[in-house]
Formats: structure tokens, C-alpha cells, sequence
């Protein structure tokens, strides 16, 4: 979406380099997660083993001015993404769009025009590749099929719809044993395997974390990602007027444990998550690391990228 927002200029090609650098990151998190969901699903009855596919959509084709020397860029862009992603463990997890409905130069994604804002073509063109989608998705050889209780969907669908996403473990614990969710001496046991399954899916996000006495589940896992977006892009926002916390962070990738909180609300994170318990979280999941002897957490995706000018080294032969 970079060259469709802002044109094919040697700045802007720069800046969709480093938005295919955060892509990247976000598709071996997706890969090195989907492998332990898949060991830990084993634990329950599947006729099928559940596989990940990557697909790449971009979604505003209408903005992508009509000049030769954009469509070169994109093609040029297509390239890189198809080289980059040669001999990876996550390679055979991509999936193409049909050649017959795929933007010229852009056959590693699925570039489309969410707004339907274009000419007739466009949007004809759009359709296709909708449907070109859905037909992926829906594929039966992909289904994920498993015997569980009805009842812990019904709960999914209640958590989801209401306004509450964070949800202490007693709290959920009790309301599922009230609503009858899980029931007898083993409910402990049941809540555990349901939040387990939940946090495969993708539905919710449940980690038992040794390092923080509390733990929670948030029941939407959409709104916790889109929370943590905010501090992996933080050298997207704006620059002006900030904190010396956000800049150091901006600087330093560095986020000091006893001024957390007050970054995280000069970022707009919701004031509803636990700021401990999502630092642990982006260490639990490899996004961030903890330095105890800084007592402060290093995030690298929030390092400003730049270009590192090595010394030549001297070297000289054995013997």
C-alpha cells in the first residue's frame, strides 16, 4: 500500500522496504505460533492436521497513481517479496492468486480495491479477486474439524460480542461455571483445555505467565494485536511533542519498566490491559526481550531503520 498512498519516488520505495521488513517479521511470528498451536492441538481429536496459509492482500489499488515508472516499482517490489521468501520454512505455506485475476506485476499479492472506488474495470477486476479469495479460504481440504462441546463456541460468540475484552482468569472462571460453560470437578481442567483451543484459533490470547502472579485471557485477540501494533509501529506516528519516554523508546527500542505506563497511555493503548501483563506477553511471544539489569524491556521492531556502514576487516592467513 506504500506505492499506492504515495507514488514510486526513491524515498517512498524506501519506506515500502521497511513495511516489507515489519511484514516479514509479522509472517515468521505467525509461522513459529502456528507450529506450536499445531503440537498443541494434537492433544485433541482431529481428523486433519491443521495447516497455516500466508496470503498477501493489498487493498487499495484504486490509489496507485497510473504511471510506468509506479507499475515498475511494483513489479520490482513483487520481485524482492518472491526472492526474500525463497527457501524459507514458511514457503509452501503462501498461496497465489489465480494468474488469470492477478494484478499485472503484483503476483505475490492479492491487490484489490477495498473502497470499490475505481473504474468499471477495477471493480470487475476486484470481484474476481474476491471470489478468487473465498474460494481459497473456503477449500475443504483446509478445514479444521474438531470434537469439542458445543456450549465453549456459544461461549465464544457471547465473550466476542460484548464490550468486556480483558477478563482476569478467576473472573472468566467464574462466569463460565455461572452459565454452566464447564461444570463438575473438573472444571479447572476444562477452562484450561477450552482457553488452550481458544488461543490456537486465534479466537482468544492466554498465556500462563511464571513471571506475572496474575493472569489474564483477552477474549478478542483482533483488539489486543491492534493495541500492540501501536508500540511496533511507533516510528510511523508522529514525532511532535513527544515524551523523552517515546523518543528514547523511538531511539533506543528500550521501554523502562517503572515508566510503562505512562508510555503506554501516551500511545493510546487501551487503559484496559494490564501494562505489565503486555510486556510479558510481547516476551512470551519473541517481540520484545527482558533486560533485568536495566529493568526495562528491548523491543528491536521499534529501532529506527538505517543502514549499518561495516569496517573492512583485515584479514590474515594461518599458519
Amino acid at each position: 500500500n506504500a506505492f499506492c498512498r504515495d507514488g514510486a519516488t526513491e524515498e517512498k520505495r524506501a519506506n515500502s522496504r521497511s513495511t516489507w521488513e515489519l511484514m516479514k517479521e509479522s509472517i515468521t511470528a505467525a509461522y513459529t505460533m502456528s507450529m506450536k498451536s499445531k503440537r498443541q492441538l494434537k492433544a485433541f481429536d482431529m481428523p486433519n492436521e491443521p495447516q497455516l496459509r500466508i496470503f498477501l492482500v493489498g487493498t487499495h489499488l484504486s490509489l496507485l497513481p497510473k504511471d510506468p515508472e509506479v507499475e515498475r516499482a511494483l513489479l520490482d517490489h513483487n520481485k524482492k517479496v518472491l526472492a526474500e521468501m525463497d527457501n524459507k520454512p514458511y514457503d509452501s505455506n503462501r498461496v497465489f492468486p489465480p494468474k488469470e485475476v492477478a494484478y499485472k506485476g503484483a503476483g505475490s499479492y492479492f491487490l484489490l480495491d477495498s473502497q470499490l472506488q475505481g473504474d468499471s474495470k477495477m471493480k470487475d477486476h476486484t470481484c474476481k479477486l474476491v471470489n478468487a479469495l473465498r474460494s481459497q479460504l473456503s477449500d475443504s481440504r483446509y478445514r479444521l474439524a474438531l470434537k469439542v462441546p458445543k456450549v465453549w463456541f456459544c461461549l465464544q460468540l457471547i465473550t466476542s460480542s460484548v464490550k468486556k475484552k480483558m477478563w482476569k482468569f478467576t473472573e472468566l472462571k467464574e462466569f463460565c461455571i455461572r452459565c454452566q460453560f464447564i461444570q463438575g470437578v473438573d472444571a479447572d481442567g476444562q477452562l484450561l483445555a477450552l482457553l488452550n483451543l481458544f488461543h490456537c484459533l486465534g479466537f482468544y490470547v492466554y498465556f500462563e505467565l511464571s513471571e506475572y502472579k496474575e493472569q489474564w485471557i483477552c477474549t478478542d485477540a483482533t483488539f489486543l494485536y491492534k493495541e500492540m501494533s501501536k508500540v511496533l509501529s511507533v516510528q510511523y506516528g508522529p514525532s511532535e511533542s513527544s515524551s523523552p519516554e517515546l523518543r528514547n523508546l523511538k531511539k533506543s527500542g528500550e521501554i523502562p519498566e517503572a515508566t510503562s505506563e505512562d508510555l503506554f497511555q501516551e500511545l493510546g493503548i487501551d487503559a484496559d490491559i494490564p501494562t505489565r501483563w503486555l510486556l510479558e506477553v510481547l516476551v512470551k511471544i519473541g517481540i520484545a526481550a527482558k533486560m533485568t539489569e536495566k529493568i526495562c524491556y528491548f523491543i528491536p521492531a521499534a529501532l529506527p531503520e538505517r543502514q549499518i556502514d561495516l569496517p573492512e576487516a583485515s584479514v590474515a592467513t594461518l599458519g
